[in-house]
Order: structure tokens, then C-alpha cells, then sequence
């Protein structure tokens, strides 16, 4: 009786330290969980930027860096871009921006250092965030010399995805001066609008693309155009961005709009200024006989489209073609295109089948079965 009463008391303690271990366990884990501590409101507030060193239109200047200070602690690794240097930028370009993070200063300065007498603009673009993920959607500049006096001049304008016939918000543009190839850089807001400020006067090539891998670079298949300007004080221009491909468009497919109606469907762009003709043209039935092409020319402009799109339409993707003579209902017919021009000026001929469709019988007489 005394050893089970014994073995009985044992048990009580083993299992009250391990009770009293759990316990302190959960308690642990309390305090160590990430969260927001009680009793405080939620910080839904992005950072806020209170100040830039140098300060603005400054001449001979030369910082070891510039600072961009916040009111709070920033995040190394901001949601909208792939790294804290995706979000500044330095104009003139020398290579890719050198930025640290110090808790609540970002510094920011070239890879190979200032350039003697040259004007810079530093730009800090929307996107910065905080440690709880909240962004800043607005963006912020400093412009400093390192020589005498700082550069005035400007480039500005709209660059367009001239395909889709809409705006390019954020595209990535770069104004190189020629001929010494000094490249000054800005990206468009949202609306597609850009401005390269603070340039000296001379000429330059300006170039955007729409930069969907944001590496601030053109690669294939991403859709960009340039234009060369004579700036003394300012100059505009737009950018109609496509890509440049190495291969004529592709003729995709021929429907029958109705008996004497083709629409014809190419798989890329074509050259607006390097249309068939209707002597690039011939339709031929399978009883070899060729049918009279009457016209062959791009679809009517969407209108609400033209409101809104581009000032320059569209390079068409549609050609309609129209023949004199109706087509023979079930027919095959074989369309062939000498000459099929791309945006990058590159032709091939292009060949299709198709067939008429059947006409539909006629519904029968009332009462006959």
C-alpha cells in the first residue's frame, strides 16, 4: 500500500514539471511570435521622406553618396521590385547604381564614382516600403552639379505600346548624347508621360522600351523605339515602342466575311508604309482559275480606340480583302502574297488555303415534311 501510494506521488510530480514545462513553452512562444504588441494602433502608413543630402540645385558639390532619410526603418527588399537599386536611379548613367541601406537611409552614388563638371539628377522612384509592407507610391528627385553650373535643357514627351495602341507606364527611356555617348536617363509615369532633365544642349538619340524584365536594357521581344532631337533648351517627341522581330510576319489565317469579303490575319505587325498591293495578290480556285481582286486595304480604325490610343494608328495586324465575283459556295480556294513586310523591314511572301463556306439549305416550304 505505502509503494503504490509511493509510485502514485511520483506520477503527481513528473507530471505537474511536465504541466509547468508546457506551460513556459507557450509563454515563449508568445512572446517570441511576430505581430504587432497589443494595446498599440496598426502602422498602415508608408514611409515618409524627410530629407535628401545635398540638397537641391546645388553647384560644386561633390557628396561621398547621396542620402534619401525616413522617417522609420525602410525594407531591403521592397514588393515591387527585385532589389532596393530597382528603384533609383542616376542620370548620367555610369553602370548600375551603387545602393546601401542604413536602416532609415538609403545611400545611393555611382559604381565609378562623380564625374568633374557634370549636372546629376537622382531619382528615387515610387515603390519603397516599410518592414510591415507598407509602399510609398510617390517618388523624389535631387539634382546637384559637381562643376560650376547646372544643365537646364530637357527632353520630354509620351512613349506608347504601339500594338496595344495604349499608354507605356513606367517604360525606361535614355536620351544619349552624340556624339560621346554620355546617356541620360528617365522612366515614364503612369500614363506613359517622360521628361530626361537637366541635359546640356546638343543632339541626341532618345530611346525607350518597354521594359518588362526591368533590367533597364532592350532584349528580344521587348518592344521599344528611338528618335534622334536637337535640344538648345527643350524638345518633344513620342515613342511609338514595338518589338523588332527577325522574321516576316506570318499570314495566321483567311475567313470569309461574307461572298465576296476576306479578312486576312497575320501573326505579327505590319509595316504601315509597306502594304500589299492589289498586284501582290492573286486568289486562285482549285478548278485553277484566278479570281479579279478588286481592293485589299486595313480594317476601319476602332474609333473609341483612336480617342484614347496613340497619335499615329496602330500598324495593322488585319488586311480585308475584296474580290469581284462571288466565291463558290464549299470551294477551296489558295491565297497567295508576293511580298509581306515587317516593322523591322524585313519581306517574305505568304500562301494560305481556305475554304468558302457552304450555303445553307433553304428552309423548307410550310406544310411539306
Amino acid at each position: 500500500m505505502d509503494r503504490a501510494e509511493n509510485t502514485d506521488g511520483r506520477k503527481g510530480k513528473v507530471a505537474l514539471r511536465e504541466l509547468t514545462f508546457a506551460a513556459s513553452l507557450i509563454a515563449l512562444w508568445g512572446c517570441a511570435s511576430p505581430g504587432t504588441p497589443p494595446g498599440g494602433p496598426v502602422d498602415k502608413t508608408a514611409p515618409v521622406l524627410l530629407s535628401v543630402v545635398p540638397d537641391s540645385a546645388r553647384a560644386r558639390v561633390k557628396p561621398p553618396a547621396v542620402i534619401f532619410h525616413f522617417d522609420e526603418v525602410v525594407s531591403e527588399r521592397p514588393p515591387s521590385a527585385t532589389s532596393l537599386d530597382q528603384l533609383f536611379l542616376i542620370s548620367p548613367r555610369d553602370g548600375t547604381p551603387s545602393v546601401d541601406w542604413h536602416r532609415k537611409d538609403v545611400t545611393v552614388r555611382p559604381s565609378k564614382g562623380w564625374r568633374a563638371n557634370t549636372t546629376y539628377v537622382v531619382t528615387l522612384l515610387p515603390g519603397i516600403a516599410d518592414l510591415r509592407g507598407n509602399v510609398r507610391n510617390k517618388g523624389a528627385q535631387t539634382v546637384f552639379s559637381t562643376g560650376a553650373s547646372l544643365n537646364t535643357a530637357s527632353i520630354s514627351g509620351n512613349i506608347w505600346n504601339w500594338v496595344g495602341g495604349s499608354a507605356a507606364p513606367q517604360a525606361y527611356i535614355e536620351a544619349i548624347s552624340l556624339p560621346d555617348s554620355v546617356t541620360y536617363i528617365a522612366v515614364a509615369d503612369s500614363t506613359g508621360a517622360f521628361r530626361v532633365s537637366h541635359v546640356p544642349a546638343g543632339q541626341f538619340l532618345v530611346r525607350g522600351v518597354i521594359d518588362d524584365n526591368k533590367n533597364r536594357g532592350i532584349d528580344a521581344r521587348e518592344a521599344w523605339d528611338s528618335a534622334t532631337v536637337r535640344v538648345s533648351d527643350s524638345a518633344s517627341l513620342d515613342l511609338y515602342a514595338i518589338a523588332r522581330d527577325s522574321i516576316a510576319p506570318a499570314l495566321g489565317s483567311v475567313s470569309v466575311d461574307d461572298s465576296v469579303t476576306l479578312r486576312l490575319s497575320f501573326e505579327r505587325a505590319l509595316a504601315p508604309t509597306a502594304l500589299p498591293t492589289v498586284a501582290d495578290v492573286s486568289i486562285q480556285g482549285s478548278d485553277s482559275v484566278r479570281l479579279k481582286i478588286l481592293s485589299i486595304a486595313v480594317p476601319p480604325a476602332d474609333t473609341a480606340l483612336a480617342k484614347s490610343g496613340p497619335p499615329r494608328p496602330a500598324p495593322p495586324q488585319f488586311l480585308i480583302v475584296k474580290v469581284a465575283a462571288p466565291l463558290k459556295s464549299g470551294a477551296d480556294y489558295r491565297l497567295t502574297i508576293s511580298r509581306v513586310t515587317g516593322i523591322a523591314g524585313i519581306s517574305a511572301p505568304a500562301v494560305k488555303t481556305f475554304k468558302a463556306p457552304a450555303a445553307s439549305s433553304p428552309p423548307p416550304a410550310p406544310g411539306i415534311k
